[in-house]
């Protein structure tokens, strides 16, 4: 299975702008902040209207790159290769869609590892456009328990109040697993211990 099979079509058209961004700026490398260009350079993906409608567009993410890496002096033609950090955040953005319990992994998936590449040029130019990648993943990840939410029928009804009752059992110093099932305990649900 080839490492692109889960991607998305606008997925895998942001790598090739991104490889077409990184040749217009004369390098002979894909870095991450040629995959933020091709990102935002495939303007009708998910995570390139969420960058435009935080204030991004195509030129302001142009100019700050430039600003930063400036133009290089392609002179060869070698086949362009991708830097370990361009690697890292393709790796991440496949987590990113394990996590997300997606079956893809699309171009929001790869904004999500250019932000916890938090090391790197892409990283640096959102940060200095002001872009607030934790609560764009933090937005995607509620977007995504929502549609959840709303498209699985719950497993058993529930009152409110008793969810709530159960929370406020639970003791500054609990773990996890005893909040969970003070949570679930309130809401009704008989715990089978396993200890």
């Amino acid at each position: 299975m080839s490492i692109w099979e889960p991607f998305t079509e606008r997925a895998r058209r942001s790598i090739v702008l991104a490889q077409e961004e990184s040749q217009r700026l004369g390098r002979d490398y894909i870095g991450t902040e040629h995959i933020l260009l091709g990102i935002i350079s495939e303007n009708a993906s998910f995570a390139a209207e969420t960058l435009i409608n935080e204030g991004l567009n195509l030129q302001s993410v142009r100019g700050e790159v430039e600003a930063i890496v400036g133009r290089g002096q392609r002179a060869n033609n070698n086949e362009m290769v991708f830097t370990p950090r361009s690697k890292k955040v393709i790796n991440l953005a496949l987590e990113a869609s394990k996590e997300l319990s997606d079956n893809y992994v699309g171009t929001e998936h790869l904004l999500i590892g250019l932000i916890k590449e938090t090391t790197s040029v892409a990283s640096k130019v959102l940060n200095n456009l002001g872009f607030d990648g934790i609560n764009y993943i933090n937005n995607l990840k509620a977007k995504k328990l929502a549609h959840i939410m709303v498209t699985q029928p719950p497993l058993k009804k529930v009152n409110i109040s008793d969810v709530v009752a159960g929370a406020l059992n639970i003791q500054m110093n609990s773990t996890p697993l005893e909040i969970a099932k003070s949570v679930f305990r309130g809401a009704g649900y008989e715990i089978l211990d396993d200890e």
